[in-house]
């Protein structure tokens, strides 16, 4: 049940593997546990690869073939649990048929996790395209390398940022982009209000779609038990939690006094 984040760099077009790093953490602790980085030959490192990943053929020139580490990245990978970014589409893909080529059966995963189709239905597009590249700039991590081992540490890096920023907006209405407060507070009329303050006043529950949390825009069920900070948060017993939390007003969505049903698309397939 150990997990494996990895990352591998490619020439381009994709063909061959010219670079893999892995890092195993520690089930428990999730501190790193064990590392393996290795540059790889290949004779088919272009200019583009070279722009892509800055891997030179001097570079790799006394770096063993692929045949050479895979028992090595087999006996990492095999049977844990693999993670990264975008690793569905592309490392897995590219990954067992390195190892096709060399007539060797590649190693399988117990788990993959896909931060990528994580983040995308879970953090929201907070990041704009939700690449690496752009999450490092958002939380101040520097550029992506694009090499193996550094974009598996930037991963996990993101991984925690985010952890702790959707842990912040469940439990404490926290709000990174909350921008300064005006001295304007929702009013009479306001539809959201109104439902969420009657239902206060008879001590009922209701239903929110909030954007935000560990299930952002899916309903759940909440008990109103008073607003604060001039109406801009909405302290509520979350059934779903079994918790008190704080809930943003702007990222209220919308307030019904029934559960109703929300279709959203299985990112993972």
């Amino acid at each position: 049940m150990s997990l494996v984040f990895y990352d591998i760099e490619t020439t381009i077009p994709p063909a061959d593997i010219i670079e893999f790093g892995a890092i195993v953490l520690d089930r428990q602790g999730l501190f790193e546990q064990e590392t393996f980085s290795t540059l790889i030959r290949s004779d088919k490192i272009n200019n583009w690869s070279i722009d892509c990943n800055g891997i030179t053929r001097e570079m790799t020139k006394d770096a063993p073939e692929f045949a050479a580490v895979a028992d090595r990245i087999f006996s990492i990978m095999d049977g844990r649990i693999w993670a990264g970014h975008n690793i569905k589409s592309f490392d897995n893909v590219h990954l067992a048929k390195a190892f096709e080529k060399i007539g060797r059966k590649p190693p399988e995963p117990l788990l993959c996790v896909d931060t990528l189709q994580i983040l995308r239905r879970t953090f929201g597009t907070r990041a704009g395209d939700m690449k690496m590249a752009s999450l490092g700039k958002l939380f101040g991590l520097g550029q992506e390398q694009h090499r193996a081992i550094e974009d598996c540490r930037m991963t996990i890096e993101v991984l925690k940022n985010c952890s702790m920023t959707m842990l912040m907006e469940e439990h404490a209405g926290y709000c990174a982009e909350e921008e300064p407060y005006t001295g304007e507070v929702a009013t009479p009329g306001d539809s959201i209000l109104d439902t969420v303050s009657q239902a206060m006043s008879e001590k009922r529950d209701i239903w929110i779609s909030y954007d935000g949390g560990s299930n952002p825009c899916i309903p759940r069920q909440i008990r109103p038990e008073k607003w604060v900070h001039e109406l801009r948060l909405l302290e509520a017993f979350c059934h779903q939690s079994q918790i008190n939390k704080n809930f943003t007003r702007r990222k209220i969505v919308e307030v019904r006094n029934e559960e109703w049903a929300v279709s959203r698309a299985d990112d993972d397939g």
